[in-house]
C-alpha cells in the first residue's frame, strides 16, 4: 500500500515536472516570437521614416537656431504625419554621427513638455546617453535590426 502510494507520487510529480517544462518552453517561445515581431515593427517603421525624409534638407541642419525654422519644418513634416498617424508613437527623431559625438537632428516632440521645460532636442544637440552599438549602427558597422535598442 505505502510502496502505491510511493509510486503514485512519483509519477504525480514527474508528470508535473513535464508539464513544467513543457510550459516554459511555451513562455520562451511565446515571448521570443512576440520580441521579433516587435523589432520587426520597429525596423519596417524605421525604413518607412527613412524614406520620407528629404537627405539634401536633413543634411544642411547643423545649427541650434534651424530649431522649428522653416527648412526644419519642411524636414519634419512627414516624421510629424507619421507620429500622429498612430496612437502608439510619441515621438519620432534622427541623429548623426559627428565624428565621435552622437547628434540629433530633427525631434518631432513638442519644444517644451507640460511644465514648461524644453522637451525637445535642439538641431545638433549632443546625445549624452549614447552607448557603443549606437555608436556602430551610426558608423554602418551593424543592423540595428540585429539589437533591440530603444530609448526611454
Amino acid at each position: 500500500m505505502r510502496r502505491a502510494l510511493n509510486e503514485s507520487l512519483l509519477i504525480g510529480m514527474g508528470g508535473l515536472l513535464v508539464i513544467g517544462v513543457g510550459l516554459f518552453g511555451l513562455w520562451i517561445s511565446a515571448t521570443n516570437s512576440i520580441r521579433e515581431s516587435f523589432r520587426h515593427g520597429l525596423v519596417t517603421l524605421a525604413q518607412i521614416a527613412a524614406e520620407h525624409i528629404d537627405p539634401t534638407l536633413h543634411a544642411q541642419l547643423h545649427d541650434p537656431a534651424d530649431r522649428n525654422g522653416q527648412p526644419y519644418n519642411r524636414a519634419i513634416a512627414p516624421l510629424i504625419r507619421m507620429r500622429d498617424a498612430s496612437a502608439d508613437i510619441q515621438d519620432i527623431y534622427t541623429m548623426v554621427l559627428d565624428r565621435d559625438t552622437i547628434r540629433f537632428v530633427l525631434d518631432t516632440g513638442p519644444p517644451q513638455n507640460y511644465m514648461g521645460t524644453d522637451k525637445q532636442a535642439g538641431v545638433w544637440e549632443p546625445y549624452a546617453e549614447s552607448d557603443p552599438f549606437l555608436f556602430a549602427v551610426l558608423r554602418g558597422l551593424v543592423a540595428a535590426a540585429g539589437h533591440h535598442y530603444l530609448s526611454t
